[in-house]
């Protein structure tokens, strides 16, 4: 899968990461994203449903093509970010976050990155747990509908064309020839 997908679903997914460590390292402390609160949650749920409703078009789009859930799952787990990628998204997030917010006195860095890597951690074993559900649902909804499925088959090998001469191919006598005694 291609790099810019994975960078993609990290950025997506790494919002609604961002939020969960921010609150891990301060808890009620201070307004999340400060006046701009009501936006930047707003922003991190919306991007969490289209996270959500891509890899629900995506496992749509893919199951006709795979025979099992499991095969599903592995392609859509494709699309998924390592979690170091996420985490590093999830702190490109956080510091935007922090750098919305007025000037608040300084938590400790070693507490956020814990938090960071944590959350990236702990959202990425979830991230895989709903695209191996959705793709067992996925899966079953298709394979119990009505519809016939087809797998596809690609032919590797055909069978060499073999050419007989004419002779042989004709019909031999079935008994022997008449004798002239």
């Amino acid at each position: 899968m291609s790099w810019w997908r994975r960078l993609l679903a990290a950025t997506l997914i790494g919002s609604p990461t961002a939020l969960l460590a921010h609150a891990l390292t301060y808890g009620r402390e201070h307004v999340l994203g400060g006046s701009h609160h009501e936006n930047v949650v707003s922003l991190a749920l919306g991007l969490a449903c289209v996270a959500v409703l891509s890899l629900g078009i995506l496992s749509l789009t893919s199951v006709r093509a795979a025979q099992t859930g499991s095969i599903l799952a592995a392609r859509l787990a494709a699309y998924l970010p390592a979690w170091s990628t996420l985490a590093a998204m999830t702190a490109f997030w956080f510091a935007a976050i922090e750098g919305l917010e007025p000037q608040h006195e300084a938590g400790a860095l070693l507490p956020a990155v814990v938090a960071i890597v944590a959350c990236a951690w702990l959202v990425s074993g979830i991230a895989r747990a709903i695209v191996r559900a959705f793709a067992k649902l996925t899966f079953a909804i298709f394979a119990s509908s009505p519809a016939r499925r087809e797998i596809p088959v690609r032919r590797t090998h055909r069978a060499p064309i073999v050419l007989r001469a004419c002779i042989l191919d004709r019909r031999r006598f079935a008994r022997p020839p008449p004798s002239f005694v």
